[in-house]
């Protein structure tokens, strides 16, 4: 339970513009969960139901992971806003979210 909450204050404070430490390790998992939770916090992106985080083994990039994926609800209505606004949620999260945390590899 204080992972879980660790990774929600993390998410706040990345929302809110706080300035946080050095880039952190997080296992696939806690990036999923904050990926999550920073883009249902988009408007329109309430009913995203799950994100998957994608190792990138590439030097080039400043960080090793992007979002590969993620998965709504079925009903959506409206399905054209519902995905502009999911295409702006994911590029504003994954900004955000890779300036704090690389993901941790095996």
């Amino acid at each position: 339970m204080q992972r879980q909450n660790l990774v929600f204050e993390l998410a706040q404070a990345i929302t809110q513009g706080i300035p946080t430490m050095a880039k952190s390790l997080l296992s696939r998992h806690d990036l999923e969960h904050a990926a999550l939770l920073q883009i249902r916090s988009c408007y329109g992106c309430e009913d995203v139901t799950a994100v998957i985080i994608d190792e990138i083994a590439d030097p080039r990039f400043e960080t090793n992971w992007g979002i590969l994926s993620l998965h709504r609800a079925a009903d959506v209505q409206l399905r054209l806003t519902a995905e502009l606004n999911t295409v702006r949620a994911i590029d504003g999260t994954q900004e955000r979210l890779r300036k704090l945390y690389n993901l941790k590899t095996n």
